[in-house]
């Protein structure tokens, strides 16, 4: 997203993205993203990398 310049950019499908976001639908997911524009993109790494920090609690699945 950012090699292609596109900081608005938000894949709202995203598993990733939605595990972080507590598993919202992707369209709840969009709506909730409205607010972090023009930098979506942005958000997206930051949610990734919050994913991949070994410090944050395993979560279970049902």
């Amino acid at each position: 997203m950012r090699g292609l310049h596109w900081p608005d950019a938000f894949p709202e499908g995203d598993i990733g993205l939605r595990r972080a976001m507590g598993g919202l639908s992707p369209a709840r997911l969009r709506a909730v993203a409205e607010v972090w524009r023009p930098w979506r993109s942005y958000a997206a790494q930051h949610l990734w990398a919050w994913l991949g920090d070994p410090r944050q609690p395993a979560t279970r699945s049902t």
